[in-house]
């Protein structure tokens, strides 16, 4: 059990960071979207590239 226990927090700092940084960089997405007036496709969508159609450009 101190194994695990051990185990987990040495994974809990770089779970955090990257809970973290991609919260950041949807904040971020979603602020430079809005700008645009285009609205986010999906609210989970935060490693791909925004996709764009003919009539929104």
């Amino acid at each position: 059990m101190t194994k695990l226990k051990e185990e987990f927090f040495k994974i809990l700092p770089p779970t955090i960071l990257f809970f973290v940084a991609l919260h950041i960089y949807h904040v971020v997405r979603v602020l430079m979207l809005e700008r645009t007036g285009l609205k986010p496709t999906l609210q989970f969508q935060l490693l791909s590239p925004p996709s764009f159609s003919a009539r929104q450009c």
